[in-house]
């Protein structure tokens, strides 16, 4: 997904496109997510905390 940024951000022609802007956006939204994913499943392993219990 952060391919899919460089490619599309670097490119003047994709960039005006409506759909490359909107791919550039989804794929930093799933690259949110993902790290927000993984820091919760990193503080379940590791701290053995539950953020599904604790909050």
């Amino acid at each position: 997904s952060i391919l899919n940024v460089i490619v599309f951000s670097l490119s003047k022609k994709l960039r005006s496109s409506p759909c490359s802007l909107y791919l550039i956006f989804a794929s930093i939204g799933f690259s949110l997510y993902l790290n927000i994913v993984a820091l919760l499943r990193f503080l379940q392993i590791v701290f053995n905390i539950d953020p599904s219990s604790t909050w």
